[in-house]
């Protein structure tokens, strides 16, 4: 698990100035590199001939995701609601977007024969 926003500078002398809020996929976004270890789960589904994803928003606002790769898909994701997609395989660029927050993007590449649970939440940090 990784976090671009996961730590608070405090320190001797360093007053808490304010709080980042940002959209997190699994606990961060955009530093984390694309592939088994960023913020999809896989889960192989033989005969699955296009990659299904599944988007879970864990969090109070509606999430606005646009994904772009050999075909484009502007999607919208309900609070505390999922949503599912098929793509064709191939890499994607993402970028999801909510009110009041930062954005969070990056690219993944999506595999026939396989399921992606993708989870939205919303992380707070003082900074």
């Amino acid at each position: 698990m990784w976090s671009a926003f996961s730590g608070s500078k405090r320190g001797a002398g360093i007053r808490r100035l304010g709080a980042l809020i940002a959209i997190s996929l699994l606990g961060g976004c955009a530093t984390q590199p694309s592939g088994s270890s960023g913020p999809f789960r896989a889960q192989y589904v033989a005969g699955l001939e296009k990659p299904e994803v599944v988007m879970v928003n864990r969090t109070d606002r509606q999430i606005s995701l646009r994904v772009s790769g050999a075909v484009e898909r502007h999607l919208t994701i309900p609070a505390g609601g999922t949503s599912t997609t098929s793509l064709p395989a191939g890499a994607y660029e993402y970028s999801a977007t909510a009110a009041g927050v930062m954005p969070c993007s990056g690219t993944e590449s999506f595999e026939k024969n396989y399921r992606y649970t993708w989870e939205f939440t919303i992380v707070t940090s003082a900074y």
